[in-house]
This record gives structure tokens, C-alpha cells and sequence, in this order.
């Protein structure tokens, strides 16, 4: 009875991560934009699961912040406010610094730092081309740096972190041009990496990150946008 009830359990966790993990990325890639009403009906039915799990994954999302639940138990994806955007980018900023840090201090081969040069390289390639491009080569680079860095608890925080601002990233991107400038920082950084420079190193990645925070939210500001 008891190993019934586990597989039963068990069985019911791995409905709610299909849905989980199908909902978080129509809402991280935008095509559930902030705004969307969520039917839950509908999706388990597309994903050819119950309710039950549906609604397992659907509370989940709500206590992350990815939706909010409207009068009438009505649930829409949430809009995430300006401010709540730059929070989260300081907050990425000061574990991937740290991350930057540890991969320094670890001094890697350049086998192991292959990845984010050849991040760096598609970035390049898509300066004068596709935006989606420059920044799936960038979301590469940034979540290579915390993969690598030897802590999995700051890759862990650093990832579900990067996932939440994404949507809001991808429109705030829109908003700016890329820049020849941001895609090199990203190539001097590593060269500082495999250099072993601990202190050029953060020094370079802590301007960068910043500059890119503030650029981005300006462009938002300057497009008259509170929430995305």
C-alpha cells in the first residue's frame, strides 16, 4: 500500500513539473506576456493532464511571482514592476561577481573556459543581426559564468534569478541597441580569467553589469514604461 501511495505521489510530481516547467517558459519567452489569463482548463487538457497538477504547478508559479491571482480566483501572469526589475538585476550582479571570483581564484585551463568564448564568438556573430541571437549567446556567457564557478548554491539562486527577469530583459532589450562595446567586455573578461586577474576581473564584470542594469532600465523609463 505504502509503495503504491510513493509511485502514486511520485507519479503526481512529475504531471505538476510537465506543467511546471511547460507554463514557466511560455512566461519567461514572452509568449504568455504579462497581462495573460491564465486558463488552466485548457493547458492541462493541451498538455493532456488533469487539473490536479495543473493547479500544483500554477500555485508554485504564484508563489515565485510569475502569476497573481486576480478577484473571482482568476489567474494572469504577472507584470513585474520596474523597480522589482532592477532588484533583481542587483541582485544577479552580486552572485555573479562572486562567481567571477571563485572561477578566477580556481584558475581554470582553457578547456574549461571554452564555452564562454565561444558565447563571446556568437555574440559577435549577431551584432548586425538577429537580437534574439546576441542574446541567447549572452544568456549563455552569464549562466556559464555561474555553472563554472564551483558553487552550486549561487548557480542555483543565480539561474532561478536570471529565469524570472527574463521576459522583462527580452522586452527592455528591445528598447536598446547592442552594442560592439558590451560583446567585447564580455571577450576581455575572459581573457582576464584565463589570465588569473582576480581584481581586473570583478573590476571588469561589476562595470559591466552595472552599465548594462542602468541602460537598460533607462530605456524603459525613456519609453515611458512602468512594468513589463
Amino acid at each position: 500500500m505504502q509503495s503504491g501511495v510513493a509511485r502514486k505521489n511520485s507519479d503526481t510530481m512529475s504531471l505538476r513539473d510537465k506543467s511546471y516547467f511547460w507554463l514557466k517558459k511560455q512566461i519567461i519567452t514572452n509568449a504568455l506576456p504579462a497581462g495573460t489569463l491564465i486558463d488552466d482548463t485548457e493547458i492541462a487538457r493541451s498538455l493532456g493532464v488533469s487539473r490536479t497538477p495543473m493547479r500544483e504547478a500554477i500555485r508554485l508559479l504564484h508563489s515565485q511571482g510569475y502569476l497573481e491571482v486576480l478577484p473571482r480566483k482568476a489567474t494572469r501572469v504577472a507584470f513585474l514592476q520596474i523597480s522589482d526589475m532592477r532588484h533583481v538585476y542587483q541582485l544577479i550582479t552580486a552572485l555573479e561577481v562572486q562567481a567571477v571570483t571563485l572561477l578566477v581564484t580556481g584558475r581554470p585551463g582553457e578547456a574549461i573556459i571554452a564555452p564562454l568564448r565561444q558565447a563571446v564568438a556568437d555574440m559577435h556573430r549577431a551584432e548586425t543581426g538577429d537580437l534574439y541571437d546576441w542574446h541567447a549567446g549572452d544568456e549563455r556567457f552569464h549562466r556559464g559564468l555561474v555553472e563554472l564557478c564551483g558553487n552550486p548554491r549561487i548557480a542555483s539562486v543565480a539561474m532561478e534569478h536570471r529565469d524570472f527577469v527574463q521576459r522583462a530583459h527580452l522586452v527592455a532589450l528591445r528598447l536598446r541597441a547592442v552594442t560592439k562595446r558590451s560583446t567585447e567586455f564580455h571577450g576581455e573578461l575572459v581573457d582576464l580569467i584565463a589570465e588569473g586577474n582576480v581584481a581586473g576581473a570583478v573590476a571588469n564584470h561589476l562595470g559591466q553589469r552595472n552599465r548594462m542594469e542602468n541602460d537598460l532600465i533607462s530605456a524603459v523609463e525613456r519609453a515611458g514604461l512602468t512594468a513589463l
